[in-house]
């Protein structure tokens, strides 16, 4: 699971995207769409105490969902053997 809080401390404390993604083993598109949607959602680090994990999992993984909902094209659907 993405560690969205700890993405955030890193890349506001001066690390590259590439940096995150390598020392927490995720995607660097992972951590391009946090940071993505820490600035459309005005989030100012420090993130509060109060803020956790889930919050931030809520938040970020919202639209994330939503597209990996979208239908495979028939063509996709064809070399997979549909």
């Amino acid at each position: 699971m993405t560690n969205y809080k700890e993405i955030l401390r890193l890349y506001y404390g001066g690390f590259s995207q590439r940096a995150i993604a390598n020392s927490l083993c995720c995607s660097r598109d992972a951590v391009a769409l946090c940071i993505k949607r820490a600035k459309e959602r005005e989030l100012k680090l420090p993130v509060s105490e109060d803020v956790d994990h889930v919050y931030l999992s809520s938040q970020f993984d919202n639209r994330l969902k939503q597209v990996m909902r979208r239908p495979i094209l028939e063509s996709n659907q064809h070399q997979l053997g549909g």
